[in-house]
């Protein structure tokens, strides 16, 4: 029973991703294909299952083989068209509409050759054909039956072939064309790299017809006999199909990070990480944002902008000066000061002792050969910050002047610049501070420079 439910798992997970698309991707242009491709390949798991699981009977097995016989070849102008459509190609190539010949031929030859060898003939050869092997297969030479035989499992396993070597080819073809290597998908999956959606679905696919052309080749007495070998094949088919099925939910993206897919569902977090994956978000959406989103955005900030000055304006409280400004105006005051704050400024406005990612108030003691308590207090007292607050203040003053002038790094390159340990560090000190994250500060500092040229 246990290797029944796991054969017939890879159709279940078929109609799991049809329901979530239905509910979940509706609004993708790709919709209809991904729902389309999932039909049609559970209809051909379904025939594939039964003939799999020993406990079907062939009646059930030819019927739903016939089923197959038009439902698998339609899988290969289906995926061309998905493809397609991730490329923003325009309409389907001339040779998948060719194709249908294929599904059509096979269909109506299936049919035609079961009615003229009737059920009963066909179920006593399959039948002598589980008991007997190979053997038997001349003493049906020439007769309907074998016709029918040559039809469903032969030629059928021929186009599945041709199938999978056309995935193949596409897949090399594409790769050359678009100068992939499957590096990218080793750095995709190990390196936090994106890759584009287009070549992982096709990786995706590739893999998963291997699995499948595999069963294909297979006859009867092997299935029987090694029936928990079906069972992992249908185990890989079932990873195959549900990392299809997920990365088809990004299909509107043109390139696509293994985290970014672990973060799929938006709104699934809790109270204490809700600011972090709003914040994930909003910088995916600022990165990949055009023009017109960039000044829409910047008309919403803008409007925050006026509230808060006024804001600010209402409120008499004393201005605490910045610590850029307690800085050079220490330097300033005495340049032969040889005091331990003059020490410390020293420090971190000459050598940039901040930028050391592991930076602790023992380094800095020792470095300026006094107390930690003495350093702490002094800290404490000229800054009114505590040191990793300083430290980390320091930290994004520096990365804001990293970021106008590298405006292609990545988020993780300005950390490590910028003495950070990870990129997620980096950008929860910086909403912090700035109160923003650092594309919004980039957009934002954007905006003020347009302002002044208008």
């Amino acid at each position: 029973m246990l290797k029944t439910l796991i054969i017939f798992m890879p159709v279940v997970t078929c109609a799991f991703w049809i329901l979530i698309h239905i509910l979940e991707g509706f609004r993708l242009r790709s919709f209809g294909n991904v729902v389309t491709l999932l039909i049609f390949t559970a209809l051909f798991l379904f025939s594939d299952s039964c003939y799999t699981d020993v406990r079907t009977n062939w009646s059930i097995i030819t019927t739903t083989g016939l089923i197959a016989q038009f439902a698998t070849p339609c899988i290969i102008p289906i995926v061309g068209s998905y493809l397609r459509r991730l490329r923003n190609d325009p309409g389907p190539h001339p040779l998948q509409l060719l194709w249908i010949i294929a599904p059509a031929a096979l269909l109506t030859s299936g049919l035609l050759l079961y009615f003229l060898s009737g059920d009963t003939a066909i179920q006593q050869f399959y039948a002598d054909l589980e008991a007997h092997g190979s053997a038997i297969l001349k003493n049906y030479k020439g007769t309907t039956v074998m016709l029918y035989f040559i039809s469903t499992a032969m030629v059928y396993r021929l186009v599945i072939a041709l199938e999978l070597l056309i995935f193949i080819v596409t897949g090399i073809h594409d790769a050359l064309r678009d100068k992939s290597k499957f590096s990218h998908v080793i750095g995709f999956f190990f390196g936090g790299k994106r890759i584009h959606v287009k070549g992982l679905q096709l990786f995706n696919i590739v893999l998963l017809w291997i699995v499948i052309s595999f069963k294909l080749v297979l006859f009867e007495q092997y299935i029987n006999d090694h029936q928990w070998t079906m069972a992992l094949a249908a185990i890989l088919m079932t990873i195959g199909i549900s990392a299809f099925s997920y990365t088809a939910l990004f299909s509107s993206k043109p390139m696509v990070s293994l985290k970014e897919m672990m973060n799929g569902w938006k709104y699934n977090y809790s109270i204490h990480d809700r600011e972090e994956i709003t914040e994930r978000y909003l910088d995916e959406i600022l990165e990949e944002a055009d023009d017109a989103t960039l000044r829409y955005i910047q008309s919403k900030t803008q409007s925050v902008d006026i509230i808060e000055e006024s804001e600010q304006k209402e409120q008499k409280t004393e201005e605490v000066p910045t610590i850029a400004g307690h800085l050079f105006e220490a330097v300033a005051d005495n340049p032969e000061d040889d005091s331990l704050r003059a020490r410390f400024q020293h420090l971190m406005v000459d050598e940039n002792l901040f930028l050391l990612p592991r930076l602790s108030l023992n380094d800095v003691a020792e470095r300026l050969h006094s107390n930690k308590t003495y350093v702490s207090k002094m800290v404490n007292n000229t800054y009114n910050l505590g040191f990793p607050e300083l430290i980390n203040t320091l930290r994004v003053d520096y990365a804001e002047q990293y970021i106008l002038n590298h405006r292609n790094a990545r988020q993780d390159e300005i950390a490590t610049a910028c003495g950070f340990l990870s990129a997620s560090s980096f950008n929860n000190t910086f909403k912090k501070i700035t109160g923003m994250t650092p594309k919004m500060w980039v957009a934002n500092e954007d905006r003020k420079r347009e302002r002044k040229a208008d």
